[in-house]
């Protein structure tokens, strides 16, 4: 994130977080960050993830760009206000809907998401299961412990013409 210059958001878990507290959060990012339209990257661990809805807004943020349900009308009319000299420069257009389509591609081309979840027990096969974007809108990286063998191979090559007396 920082070397390829995003800015980071994560959410920051309190007593009785709940997905109401998570809503407010995606308000936060969706409508404060994208205005400067820049990358944004929003982390999240599967130990930050109390309530399986919070994957149904993560499914739908994969999936459609941005949660539709997620704005009421004020909240989507503070949007359009904050977008629509942008729109008008770069699109021509300047309608309520086009201003909105405006929005979601915006978010769309700048928002990273990384969802950090462990591969151990049941929960990852449910959870791709439940929520198909996990697997068809994102890339996976398994990352497992190396065995003591290989990181010994490894520092043998990098350091064999490496000459340890010389250095002391």
């Amino acid at each position: 994130t920082f070397v390829s210059g995003h800015s980071l958001f994560g959410i920051t878990l309190k007593r009785n977080y709940k997905e109401s507290h998570f809503k407010e959060d995606l308000i936060e990012l969706f409508s404060k960050r994208f205005v400067a339209r820049k990358p944004v990257v929003f982390l999240i661990n599967d130990s930050q993830i109390v309530e399986e809805g919070f994957l149904e807004l993560i499914n739908t943020s994969l999936t459609v760009g941005v949660i539709p349900t997620l704005f009421d009308d004020a909240a989507r009319n503070e949007i359009r206000n904050s977008f629509r000299d942008a729109c008008k420069r770069e699109t021509g257009k300047e309608s309520s809907d086009e201003i909105w389509d405006y929005f979601c591609q915006v978010v769309r081309e700048n928002l990273h998401v990384i969802l950090c979840m462990s591969p151990a027990g049941e929960s990852l096969r449910i959870r791709c299961r439940n929520f198909p974007s996990l697997t068809s809108s994102t890339a996976i990286d398994w990352f497992f412990a190396w065995p003591d063998e290989a990181l010994y191979d490894v520092a043998t090559i990098f350091l064999n013409d490496f000459d340890m007396d010389a250095q002391l």
